[in-house]
């Protein structure tokens, strides 16, 4: 009976240890993930910035640094907001390292008023940088796409690409 409570008390000792570890590594694997994501961009020169339509804009940046935590591949990837893209915008007409914007246009799930204030921000840029701006799209072009596209210098679109336009 002695030596059975003893290896019950270890077990319990041993588990308890061993969560605290594993307990201890977590903590320390997201705190390195955390602040890797917190990095001062530096840009090149002859630099062009890439706008990239195929996912969803909300209004504002979300502060929580977990939003974008991608369990699978164990990456964190922050969806900008509005405010953001159109700061960062504004940033970029003042810019000399960057040369133009680049607009990869996909299926856009913002809605037409948030693409209407990106389309607003790119005229804006195009008219107080003068620098180019230019669409491109691979595989689909919606309305929503187009209607932003239209704030570019020139729309290119792939040869296998589809356009669809309704209404």
């Amino acid at each position: 009976m002695k030596n059975f409570l003893l290896y019950v008390l270890a077990t319990i000792v041993g588990i308890i240890l061993s969560s605290l570890i594993f307990f201890f590594i977590m903590l320390a694997t997201f705190s390195v993930m955390v602040a890797s994501g917190n990095k001062s961009a530096s840009v090149k020169e002859n630099s062009v910035l890439v706008l990239k339509t195929g996912m969803p804009v909300p209004d504002r940046t979300d502060p929580n640094p977990f939003s974008g935590f991608d369990i699978v591949n164990m990456t964190v990837t922050q969806v900008p907001g509005l405010n953001d893209i159109l700061r960062n915008l504004e940033k970029a007409a003042k810019d000399d390292n960057i040369k133009g914007i680049l607009i990869e246009t996909g299926i856009m799930p913002s809605g037409w008023a948030t693409t209407e204030e990106i389309r607003n921000a790119l005229y804006k840029f195009r008219e107080t940088s003068g620098k180019f701006v230019i669409a491109w799209s691979d595989y689909v072009l919606q309305q929503e796409g187009y209607y932003l596209s239209t704030a570019a210098d020139k729309i290119y679109i792939s040869p296998g690409s589809m356009v669809d336009f309704t209404g």
